[in-house]
């Protein structure tokens, strides 16, 4: 069973596949959201702390763990949208990418040849709603979205050829 597509990647559909692909697994999502929600409740107190006495010595610790819960919240955010941004620079990453998938792999044919993946090169599919994302073992990412493809049934086939054939690590 052969599939046949072409990918031409946009910007907004670009960020969202590097954010899925490098999203933490549920433990580090857990941590996240514990993490998020302490903050807002530390802020709360903090502010409240301030109005009753508005010296930096009785906030000062409040201060510090908001500084330390913040840097934890931002460390999973920023890394993948500078990883994107770096990636989205360069220009072959915006060109189209015409090529198809079958039992033994991906291939796209480029201007200087075909490019082939072996199933077994593929580390780990992601998806999150329209949008899956491959990376291989060597941190090449690929995405894929039901625009890629003429018909509705050639991205079914490929979702279940690629399901088939790649481990999922939601």
């Amino acid at each position: 069973m052969k599939v046949k597509f072409s990918a031409h990647y946009d910007r907004a559909t670009f960020f969202k596949a590097v954010r899925v692909a490098n999203a933490p697994r549920r433990g580090g999502r857990l941590a996240f959201w514990l993490a998020s929600g302490a903050f807002v409740g530390l802020a709360w107190v903090t502010i409240r702390a301030w109005l009753v006495r508005p010296s930096l010595a009785d906030v000062g610790m409040y201060l510090l763990l908001l500084l330390i819960l913040l840097a934890f919240i931002l460390q999973n955010i920023l890394p993948p949208y500078f990883a994107a941004r770096k990636m989205w620079r360069n220009p072959r990453v915006r060109r189209p990418l015409p090529g198809g998938a079958d039992g033994q792999g991906l291939f796209y044919d480029l201007p200087e040849g075909r490019q082939t993946y072996q199933w077994t090169r593929f580390l780990r599919l992601r998806r999150s709603g329209d949008l899956l994302t491959l990376v291989t073992r060597e941190g090449l990412l690929l995405l894929f979205t039901p625009a890629y493809f003429k018909k509705t049934a050639d991205w079914e086939r490929f979702v279940r050829l690629v399901q088939d054939h790649v481990v999922s690590t939601q």
